[in-house]
């Protein structure tokens, strides 16, 4: 935000919102937007690879045994089958 901030020559006394700079900018992607786009083009990258390469391996790994009885952790693949609506 002080990127914007420093190109429009808003001071700090001013005061403006976050919503009112993006809004002179003319911004319409969030941030959460973009990282959601570069997460699933690397698992995307990732999932194109070699089989036997790290990364994938990395990415597909189980590990054995039992997980503690609190809530699942969310995984990395979690994320990915949500926002691409993959069903197993």
């Amino acid at each position: 935000m002080w990127c914007f901030k420093r190109v429009f020559r808003i001071s700090r006394k001013e005061h403006k919102t976050n919503e009112e700079v993006l809004k002179a900018a003319d911004v319409t992607e969030r941030l959460l937007d973009q990282l959601i786009k570069r997460k699933l083009r690397y698992a995307g990258n990732v999932i194109r690879g070699s089989l036997g390469h790290l990364l994938h391996l990395a990415l597909e790994g189980r590990i054995e045994g039992q997980r503690g009885r609190e809530r699942p952790k969310r995984s990395w693949t979690d994320d990915i089958k949500q926002w691409t609506h993959y069903r197993t």
